[in-house]
C-alpha cells in the first residue's frame, strides 16, 4: 500500500460513485484479530476486490506469498468479481509472475 494513498483514495471515490461501498484495510478498526485475519475476512465480506499491483511483489506472509496475493487466492477460492489494474511499470518478477 505505501505509495498508494492518492491512487486508493481514486479508486474509493470510484466505487462509491458505481453505488458500491469500498472495504479498505486501513479503515479497518484495532481489533484481537491478526492484521491477515481482518484483511481476509474483508475479502469474505465483499462481492469482489479491486487489486491495483505496481512494481514491487511485497513482502511475502507466514504462507510465503504477497498479503495481496493471499487475497487474491481467497477471493479466487471465495469466486468473488476480481478486477486488477497495473501500473505501466517494469515489475519484480515474482510481481509480474
Amino acid at each position: 500500500m505505501t505509495g498508494y494513498g492518492a491512487v486508493r483514495a481514486a479508486a474509493s471515490r470510484g466505487i462509491e460513485r458505481a453505488d458500491c461501498e469500498p472495504v479498505l484495510a486501513e479503515n479497518f478498526p484495532a481489533g484481537t484479530v491478526s492484521p491477515r485475519t481482518a484483511c481476509l475476512d474483508g475479502v469474505a465480506s465483499c462481492d469482489g476486490i479491486a487489486s491495483i499491483l505496481g512494481a514491487r511483489y511485497g513482502e511475502p506472509t507466514a504462507a510465503e506469498i504477497s498479503a495481496t496475493e493471499e487475497e487474491y487466492r481467497e477471493a479466487v477460492r471465495l469466486k468473488k468479481h476480481i478486477f486488477v489494474f497495473l501500473e505501466g511499470v517494469d515489475r519484480e518478477p515474482r510481481q509480474q509472475e
